[in-house]
């Protein structure tokens, strides 16, 4: 027989183990671009390709349409409210941007 053959299956074997475990690491930890758009349908643009929470989502949101992050409101694609503490998995599929009243105008008017 060959004496370094078995050694070098094996350096193999545990080489595609290797990368079969880090494409699965990969493809776990990637969350799918939301499909973000106002209530009335008009999407939201903006980047979201490379979205890690909820606030980053927010902030894109807000940047766009020019408004501070606590005044968009997020909706899923149940009609469920996404907060901050949602996993970036409850952005998948379609996003709803609801405007948040503004704080200082509903002071004001009490």
């Amino acid at each position: 027989g060959q004496p370094g053959r078995p050694a070098r299956a094996a350096g193999a074997l545990l080489s595609a183990m290797g990368h079969a475990v880090s494409s699965r690491r990969v493809r776990q930890t990637k969350v799918p671009t939301p499909e973000v758009r106002l209530v009335s349908g008009r999407p939201v643009e903006a980047d979201f390709s490379a979205i890690s929470c909820i606030a980053d989502i927010r902030r894109q949101v807000g940047t766009a349409l020019d408004l501070p992050p606590d005044r968009v409101g997020l909706l899923s694609s149940s009609g469920a409210e996404i907060r901050d503490c949602s996993t970036p998995r409850a952005c998948t599929g379609l996003v709803t941007v609801h405007i948040l009243p503004d704080p200082r105008e509903a002071t004001l008017a009490t």
